[in-house]
């Protein structure tokens, strides 16, 4: 979902917060709310998501797609 955002130009801040509210379980949600307070105070946005819960195939998605978007 967050790649289809991103690739759709949805602002990243704002994908995020969709993605807490379409998640239910509760261990990725934990992780879209670390990766927006990551984000917010400044980190970089591969900083900020590329860390587990995601597999490594999915952080080179999201890297994958930043990039395409710069």
């Amino acid at each position: 979902l967050m790649a289809r955002l991103l690739r759709g130009h949805v602002p990243l801040d704002d994908a995020l917060t969709i993605l807490q509210s379409s998640t239910l379980d509760p261990t990725i949600l934990d992780y879209w709310r670390s990766a927006q307070k990551r984000l917010m105070s400044g980190s970089p946005p591969m900083r900020a998501l590329a860390r587990p819960p995601l597999t490594k195939a999915e952080q080179d998605q999201v890297a994958t797609v930043q990039e395409s978007l710069q």
